[in-house]
């Protein structure tokens, strides 16, 4: 059945979809036949395995309770997983770290400190006063909020607390980042400005990225891979390289076109697995995908629109 499905993908103009394929050298993530269950019996992941190496942009995508969440908190160290093997740079993940930087769907700034304050804060266990003081200053300068230093959250737009998260995290300098729907709050057109910022900083930067998402274009334009997920077990569907060009625009046509290629692969991947109709599970996964594609489109998406970790999101 997958190769069947991955035949869809072969068509396409020039090959900018294609399999991924193993890469050699050790993966800085290797994760091995992870599977997790929740308490209430929810099994999130069944078998999952993945290899992220170095400087490699990754987007887990899926609808809700497909376990990409629940993958990612594993990867952060603040959900273990109840079978499998999850490694970074060849050790064990047994908790959170500041190797793994993870940012959330909220910006998570501190609102009595300013916006230079909150990147100091974050820094002031690793750095001296004076190397705070000029790191937070770069950092800030990186994600165009110079001139705001001294504002506090509450001052700012949604798109500039969330590029003041983006400063915080990458100040860090982690090994790896963890994105978990970072932009799902934000108007269309401010989630475009985002998605251009990240795109040059990781160009510049080649950090390594593992990044959450429901919106297939957002995935398109932002990753090197492409990991489908589908849920109830969350496993993967499909692992995809993505060969076209920096920088990307959403609404170039050859992304459009990936962006159906991969919808229709994942109808077929539900409609191969469908319940019964009537069931409660009965509802097409591709019918969700697509949906929040439109709301994205749109402008239209609610905050906090993925699930909780334990509802394995």
């Amino acid at each position: 059945m997958l190769r069947s499905l991955l035949s869809r993908l072969r068509p396409l103009k020039r090959s900018l979809l294609v399999p991924w394929r193993a890469r050699g050298g050790e993966a800085k993530i290797a994760v091995k036949d992870v599977l997790h269950r929740y308490q209430n019996d929810v099994e999130a992941l069944k078998n999952v395995s993945i290899n992220v190496h170095p400087g490699e942009f990754v987007c887990l995508l899926g609808p809700s309770g497909c376990g990409k969440s629940t993958l990612l908190y594993a990867l952060a160290g603040h959900v273990f997983p109840s079978g499998g093997q999850i490694s970074i740079d060849g050790k064990p993940v047994r908790g959170p770290s500041p190797e793994r930087i993870l940012m959330f769907q909220e910006p998570a700034l501190f609102p009595w400190l300013t916006v230079k304050q909150n990147l100091k804060f974050a820094l002031g266990s690793k750095l001296s006063r004076r190397d705070c003081e000029t790191k937070a200053t770069e950092y800030l300068r990186l994600v165009e909020l110079d001139g705001f230093e001294r504002a506090l959250p509450h001052q700012l737009s949604g798109g500039m607390r969330m590029r003041a998260s983006l400063a915080r995290a990458l100040a860090m300098d982690p090994a790896v980042l963890l994105m978990d729907e970072p932009f799902g709050a934000l108007d269309a057109q401010t989630r475009g400005q985002m998605h251009r910022l990240l795109q040059q900083i990781w160009v510049n930067s080649r950090k390594t990225v593992v990044f959450v998402t429901h919106d297939v274009r957002e995935a398109l334009v932002l990753a090197d891979r492409v990991v489908v997920m589908a849920g109830r077990p969350g496993r993967v569907l499909q692992d995809l390289e993505v060969r076209l060009p920096r920088p990307r625009d959403p609404d170039d046509n050859q992304l459009v076109e990936m962006s159906r290629q991969i919808r229709e692969a994942i109808r077929s991947a539900k409609a191969a697995t469908a319940p019964r109709p009537g069931s409660e599970a009965a509802a097409p996964l591709e019918e969700e995908l697509h949906e929040r594609e439109t709301r994205v489109a749109a402008g239209n998406v609610p905050a906090g629109a993925a699930g909780p970790v334990g509802a394995g999101g």
